[in-house]
Formats: C-alpha cells, sequence, structure tokens
C-alpha cells in the first residue's frame, strides 16, 4: 500500500462482521468477512478515488462528514447513517432524498482520516461500501470481493410524487412532477431557500440566474436527482461492463459476467441533486461517473446563452471537463466543474 490508501487503512477502525446476504447463489461457500484496512486498502489499489484525499476546489468547499457523520462544507445537506442499512439522505429541490441500501448488514460505519469517507466494511456477503460526500451530492464505491454476489441493490426515496426511471445513458433520473423549475435566461426569478446552499466564502448571489435552465424534460417529467452510469474497474484496472436497472423505486446495480473480470471489482455510482438548490445554485444531473475527479470554482458565461452547463471535451490526458453546478453572481457566472477521466 503506498499514499493515501496507508493513511486511510492506518486510521480506520474495524467494521463489525455482521453479515447478511446480498443475493448470492446460495450454492458457493461463504465469503470470509474482511476488516476494514484490507477492504480499503483493496478498493484504493483498484479505484484509488474510493479512498484518496481530495483536494479542495476553493476555500470553505471542501466537503467532508462531521463526528455525527453529517455532510458539512458542501452545496446541499446530507448525511450519512452509522448503519449501513440505513444508507444516506441529500438535500434536493423536492426535498430529502433518502438513498438505503437493501440486503445491507446492520455494520457500523467508521470514517477515514479527515472524515473524508465513510466506510462499511463486509457491508453485504463479500461486498463493502465506501460512501463519500462530494461538492454536490455523494460518490459510492461498492467492492466485490471474489465470490460475492455480482449485484447489489439500493431503495431511492424522494417525499412527494416522484418517480425513478433509468436514462437513455444508462443513468437513473428521479423525476418529481411538483419540482418548482428555474425558467429560462433573462427572466428574474427568487429560487426557493436552501440555508445548506449558503456559502459565506461565495458571496451573495444573485437571483437572476442569467440563463441556467433545466434538463428539457416537460411539465410532468421535471428532474429533481440522477444517479450515474456505473463505472466499473476490475483489479487490473481494467473497465467492467456495468448495469443500473430500475423496479419501482429501487435500483439495482449488476456487474456483467462476460469476459469473467478478476476480482476484486469496484464500481462507482455518483448521486446528485438536479434543478434549483437555492442561492442562486443551479444543478446539472451526471451522466457517467469518472474514473478521477478533481473539482475548481471558475467565473465564466457562455456567449450567447449565459450560464449553463457546459461540456469541453478534452483538457488533459484523456480527460473531460463537465459544468455540475451553476450560479449568478452580479453581472457574472460561478461555476462548479469536476475534471477527470471517463
Amino acid at each position: 500500500m503506498t499514499g493515501p490508501a496507508v493513511l486511510f487503512a492506518a486510521t480506520i477502525v474495524a467494521a463489525a462482521a455482521l453479515v447478511i446476504s446480498c443475493g448470492g447463489d446460495g450454492d458457493e461457500e461463504p465469503v470470509r468477512p474482511t476488516s476494514a484496512e484490507d477492504a480499503a486498502a483493496s478498493m484504493g489499489r483498484v479505484l484509488p478515488a474510493a479512498v484518496a484525499l481530495w483536494k479542495p476546489p476553493g476555500p470553505g468547499l471542501s466537503p467532508d462528514l462531521d463526528a455525527s457523520l453529517r455532510v458539512r462544507k458542501s452545496l446541499e445537506g446530507g448525511a450519512v447513517d452509522r448503519v449501513a442499512f440505513n444508507g444516506f439522505w441529500l438535500a434536493t429541490g423536492a426535498g430529502r432524498w433518502s438513498i438505503l441500501p437493501r440486503g445491507a448488514s446492520r455494520a457500523a460505519a467508521r470514517t477515514a482520516t479527515r472524515r473524508q469517507v465513510a466506510l462499511f466494511a463486509n457491508a453485504a456477503e463479500g461486498i463493502d461500501l465506501a460512501v463519500r460526500p462530494t461538492p454536490v451530492g455523494a460518490s459510492t464505491f461498492v467492492h466485490f470481493r471474489a465470490g460475492a454476489s455480482r449485484s447489489f441493490r439500493w431503495r431511492l426515496s424522494l417525499p412527494g410524487d416522484e418517480r425513478v426511471v433509468r436514462l437513455p445513458k444508462g443513468g437513473v433520473g428521479v423525476f418529481a412532477p411538483s419540482l418548482q423549475l428555474e425558467p429560462r435566461a433573462t427572466t428574474r426569478t427568487t429560487a426557493p431557500r436552501n440555508r445548506a446552499a449558503e456559502r459565506p466564502h461565495l458571496g451573495p448571489l444573485s437571483d437572476e440566474l442569467g440563463g441556467a435552465y433545466a434538463p428539457r424534460t416537460g411539465p410532468g417529467n421535471r428532474l429533481a436527482a440522477t444517479v450515474s452510469a456505473p463505472l466499473g474497474l476490475d483489479r487490473r484496472r481494467r473497465r467492467v461492463r456495468t448495469s443500473l436497472a430500475v423496479r419501482g423505486d429501487e435500483v439495482t446495480l449488476t456487474i456483467d459476467p462476460a469476459g469473467n473480470p478478476p476480482f476484486p471489482v469496484v464500481a462507482r455510482l455518483d448521486w446528485m441533486p438536479a434543478g434549483p438548490l437555492g442561492n442562486g445554485w443551479f444543478v446539472y444531473g451526471v451522466p457517467t461517473a469518472l474514473r478521477r475527479s478533481r473539482y475548481a470554482l471558475e467565473g465564466k458565461r457562455i456567449p450567447g446563452v449565459g450560464c449553463a452547463s457546459e461540456e469541453k471535451g478534452e483538457i488533459g490526458s484523456g480527460e473531460v471537463q463537465v459544468t455540475r453546478q451553476v450560479a449568478a453572481r452580479g453581472g457574472g457566472c460561478v461555476s462548479l466543474v469536476e475534471n477527470g477521466a471517463p
């Protein structure tokens, strides 16, 4: 082990070993529980973003978990429960969004160095789970060990009339018809109040969004949150085919057995609100999880459009840049961008 993985493993306390099956075949030998240290080290070798320390994009915007596992220093509220079964929640413009792992054990969460990660070792038989807040939303990393089930499920919950739909690019959308969308460019609006989205270091933000707009979803299909299409890597850091399936309010992540990938396999999913957060911020959904993430704050306007979502294409060696959030400050824009390798 080297670098951040050592820091993580050296400071983490072993999670409880209580295990409940998560849909295995039943004919295989039971998978032995692992220690939190070994789970963290293995995840870090396959997908370093699961445990590596993330550089903050700006002063006061370095999301982590406090002693109660509540999210701090992000653009919205949220928290991770100490019990794996109870999952975590995020704030959205349509209300509190709960993400509950199905079939998970009641193992206690243990946090990493600087409390940037909550790790559930033995979250299910042969499966470990890491949850870490991002500047907007959260990322989960599912660690499938050899002999483990090749699927993991979550139940999604927003209060009200939302529905869960699989999106064309492989992700999942949570739609809430009653969600209040922001108007188009040049229209003045007062964004819904969300104290968790107000950050003093950003200064006062205008309620003139100057062109921020929602996905074209129609009056009855307003996007409140998204789940990215998964990114799966095997122990050689090669891509593994993964997919999401939706049934009612449940989302199932599955590893495609084709190609017989060498285990362990780590799959990343990003969970993000969509639409207005309040205080001028407007969130854009996540189509696909990136192999690694670096966030930054930028001030920019797109000619003829104003503040809007934008993909710049490649900006480095195999990297892309995607605008995740937009707000207006005075006559300019403030954008939260994510850089990384797809």
